[in-house]
């Protein structure tokens, strides 16, 4: 029974990061991720040909953690491809899409697979976000980004766009996302609108968690 359960905690979870000229937040971002309380994860950072010096910043990054590894995109291609790009190549059973200038608490990653533990049927689980400018936390908890509980109409929301929950929010069941064919590339605003509205017409079994306290933090 222990080993059952472990096995269960074992789950590894890909974060993927597509950034561009994020020198100014990206050590933040990732910092987060290896704080996280969960070590079963990987983290894959697409650079889209960035200008400014975040690719050595990566360089020295992907150092400091082997679950880290950076693509340097050679030529710029955009947000949506370069999720696509780190989709591709994700070994986890899950997948979270963490943008470069934001972060996860610590707790984030163990609170999420705890969930899928109890829902092992859902493709995509839904947990609370804070918003800040500045620092963590700088702006009261009445802003936090918290989604709907199950009787609402998710799809009703998205296409009134009346957003219940953002990029970072939900963790995806690999399968799912490939199932559906990841970010569609064509779209340059509105990205995340897109693939959750495709989501939900596309039959997603969603669990949202209004109650639990906020694990991640949008800029």
């Amino acid at each position: 029974m222990l080993l059952q359960q472990q096995k269960q905690l074992d789950k590894l979870v890909s974060i993927i990061t597509p950034s561009f000229n994020k020198a100014d937040f990206i050590v933040q971002t990732v910092n987060s991720v290896i704080a996280q309380k969960y070590p079963y994860w990987e983290m894959i950072i697409v650079d889209d040909c960035s200008t400014d010096h975040s690719q050595h910043l990566l360089s020295n990054l992907t150092t400091k953690d082997t679950r880290i590894s950076a693509i340097l995109n050679e030529k710029n291609k955009g947000g949506n491809a370069c999720r696509n790009q780190g989709l591709s190549l994700a070994k986890g059973e899950y997948v979270l899409f963490l943008d470069a200038d934001d972060t996860l608490d610590e707790h984030c990653l163990s609170t999420r697979i705890e969930q899928t533990i109890k829902h092992p049927n859902a493709d995509l689980l839904v947990f609370p976000m804070a918003i800040f400018k500045q620092n963590i936390e700088d702006m009261d908890a009445t802003h936090n980004w918290i989604p709907p509980g199950k009787e609402a109409n998710f799809l009703h929301l998205f296409l009134k766009h009346q957003l219940p929950w953002q990029t970072m929010q939900p963790l995806w069941r690999k399968n799912f996302i490939n199932k559906i064919g990841g970010f569609d590339e064509s779209f340059v605003r509105l990205q995340d609108v897109e693939i959750h509205t495709r989501a939900l017409i596309g039959g997603a079994k969603v669990e949202t968690f209004p109650n639990l306290k906020k694990d991640c933090n949008f800029r």
